[in-house]
């Protein structure tokens, strides 16, 4: 398996942990993307996709464990590129 698609399968893993229903979960994966996001940034367009299909779905988790993801990332890191992806959903959360 190329490293290409080894990502792409561990981040199918984290979203759907932020999925989860178990709160405990989703605050894991929200770290786990944090890491993910320093480590490959390159990545950032596919995970930002990611978020707007949870911010769009019908289920409260979703859109909670995109929260927590968001915030992981605000609170912890200060990475430009990164909080300049997040800013771009602000105005999508607040609608």
């Amino acid at each position: 398996m190329s490293g290409s698609n080894y990502k792409n399968v561990e981040l199918d893993r984290i979203f759907k942990e932020l999925k989860s229903k178990n709160n405990t979960v989703q605050q894991e994966a929200s770290r786990k993307l944090y890491t993910y996001l320093v480590k490959h940034n390159e990545y950032c367009d596919y995970i930002f996709d990611q978020f707007y299909e949870l911010l769009d779905s019908d289920q409260k988790e979703h859109k909670l464990g995109c929260f927590l993801a968001m915030n992981k990332i605000l609170s912890v890191g200060r990475e430009t590129r990164i909080v300049h992806y997040v800013n771009k959903f602000i105005p999508t959360m607040l609608k």
